[in-house]
């Protein structure tokens, strides 16, 4: 009988560890036991005095662990590679805060590693915990590899990347949980397989049959064959004290709200959550008239903007927390709060044109096969134009450290919109009211009279050449034209083209006619009629940067046509500008 192999550690030895130097010192070859997370490294200075420094080979090992998606790992040093029995126990004499330091100063970002000493069959070995990678790491010179299986892999400029955006943001709902098959709602599955051959089609005899088999088809295992998190939050019964949602509605903001409180499997809760926000909807639609007496079904909220803030807090909030996602609503509001601010990446000012960056793709992906989400997410696309199609203000956003909140408040539409967006639709035979980017700029340009490139670019969320690229478009279809003055094409400007302006109702189309006339000739008309002019006013009305409208300004008092209005401040913000 083979006596226990004598392993003195001062803390526990993980269990692979400890099976893999028995497995050695019963014959077997360190190779035999390499895995993913566990590495074996000979310190060949024992051998030779010219032998390759100890750092040299664990550095690089430390790196290429710490890279890989295995996640916490080990390297034990002093073991040789291809001898077997006691005799791979080789050992070192390397000192454990040296090491530690060298993993420490050679590694970008800094690595920090355990390192503590271990006697094995008499022998002293060094036990290299790696942490699990929060980013890419490489060497001094910029140099990195990856753990795939037993070997360490050169990583390209895609793989590391992808890995930087993946630990940026961790899939919380890709990691193993500690729950069996029989652990779900028989239900709940059931309902997913419905959900499966609804989206699909199938007939019956086709798609998953059995509880594994559904998990296996939407994504739910890991790779060792273990419930993810995402089958958990979908599948898994709440317990007593969970709450995933609480939707709270009053007839008017700020009245005492009734609490519906969702705890259940997630394929029944978005359902229940979606159910509950639309019944409270029902029959609130308005009939409102245009200017020409056409009347039009304008809903209270629009049901996209419902099925899209609810449906996205579900699916992107941040499941680590244990707070609810909380829904406000009332007649003329909805404000959906999600637990977790923005991923790493998203910018509040980019959600319309910022690729789509989910925080829980295992999650995503199983709600996309079974169709509780569409297979390309345009949810924040689709809100914008719910809203502005009839007639009222795009959503706001908050993104704060612990929460991501989105609020509309409908009110009173404005129907003048609604029946230029309808007019034009007829007038260009484009349909203006799916056109996110035109409605953007219909938007602004109802009530001022010119759009800058830069204003144009903060509007459509983009950079300057894609704001010029878009308007351009719009210039295209006969939305907007460039801007002249005094007969010169202006800096990047534009306005609504005749046909545009004439689409709205008498009243407003006078808010947004420019006459053709130049920007210099504008602040004369109104200075004209014995106004009193800001330079910021003048700004957001024309839409041009406030900087060259205080050029514009310097130039008309240096040509003698203006003074700064002596009942008000000679300088600052408040300064204000009337006829000489």
């Amino acid at each position: 009988m083979t006596a226990k192999l004598q392993i003195d550690c001062a803390r526990e030895v993980p269990e692979e560890v400890r099976r893999a130097l028995e497995g050695i010192a019963a014959g077997g070859i360190a190779d035999d036991f390499e895995s993913q997370t566990l590495d074996f490294k000979v310190d060949s200075s024992v051998f030779t005095k010219n032998g390759k420094p100890v750092d040299e080979v664990v550095v690089p090992a430390c790196i290429c662990m710490a890279n890989g998606d295995g996640g916490r790992a080990w390297i034990v040093v002093g073991v040789a590679e291809r001898k077997r029995g006691i005799e791979a126990f080789a050992g070192t004499a390397c000192d454990v805060d040296w090491l530690k330091n060298r993993v420490f100063c050679t590694t970008n970002p800094h690595l920090t590693v355990d390192v503590v000493e271990m006697t094995c069959a008499g022998t002293r070995l060094l036990l290299v915990a790696v942490p699990e990678g929060l980013t890419v790491y490489t060497g001094t010179r910029g140099q990195a590899s990856f753990r795939f299986g037993k070997s360490c892999e050169p990583m390209n400029e895609e793989q590391r990347r992808r890995i930087t955006f993946e630990r940026s943001n961790p899939d919380y709902t890709a990691k193993p949980v500690d729950l069996a098959v029989e652990d779900l709602d028989g239900n709940a599955l059931a309902e997913a397989r419905r959900l499966i051959a609804r989206r699909d089609g199938s007939q019956s005899g086709t798609g998953p049959h059995t509880n594994w088999d559904t998990l296996g088809h939407l994504g739910l295992l890991t790779e060792q064959g273990k419930l993810s998190k995402a089958a958990e939050i979908l599948f898994a019964a709440r317990r007593p004290y969970d709450l995933d949602a609480q939707i709270l509605q009053s007839t008017v903001p700020g009245a005492e709200p009734v609490v519906n409180e969702i705890a259940q499997p997630l394929v029944f809760g978005l359902p229940f959550a979606l159910r509950v926000i639309q019944e409270n909807l029902r029959n609130t639609d308005k009939r409102a008239r245009f200017s020409n007496g056409q009347e039009y079904v304008v809903p209270v909220i629009p049901r996209a903007v419902v099925d899209e803030a609810v449906t996205n807090a579900f699916a992107h909030r941040d499941w680590i927390t244990t707070s609810p996602i909380v829904v406000e609503q009332s007649s003329t509001s909805l404000r959906v709060i999600s637990p977790g601010s923005l991923v790493a990446g998203v910018r509040e000012d980019r959600l319309l044109t910022t690729p789509s960056a989910p925080r829980n793709p295992t999650l995503m992906r199983a709600l996309r096969v079974m169709g509780m989400v569409e297979e390309l997410s345009r949810g924040f696309d689709r809100m914008w134009v719910a809203c502005l199609r009839f007639g009222y203000n795009p959503p706001r956003v908050e993104n704060e450290l612990s929460f991501f909140s989105l609020n509309v408040r409908t009110g009173r539409p404005d129907m003048g919109f609604v029946q230029a967006t309808v007019a034009l639709t007829e007038e260009l035979g484009l349909e203006i009211s799916q056109d996110l980017n035109a409605l953007l700029v219909l938007w602004e340009l109802k009530s001022r009279l010119q759009l800058s490139l830069r204003e144009a670019a903060r509007i459509l969320q983009t950079e300057p050449a894609g704001a010029d690229e878009a308007m351009e478009r719009l210039v295209d279809i006969g939305i907007v034209e460039p801007c002249f003055d005094d007969g010169l094409l202006t800096n990047a400007s534009w306005r609504l083209t005749e046909t545009a302006r004439s689409a709205f109702p008498e009243t407003q189309a006078a808010q947004v006619t420019t006459h053709h006339a130049s920007t210099r000739e504008w602040i004369e008309q109104r200075l004209e009629a014995g106004e009193s002019l800001s330079t910021a006013e003048c700004a957001h009305q024309l839409g041009i940067p406030r900087e060259d409208m205080t050029a514009i300004f310097r130039g008309l008092r240096a040509d003698g046509l203006v003074v700064i209005d002596p009942n008000g401040p000679s300088r600052g913000r408040g300064t204000r500008w009337v006829k000489s």
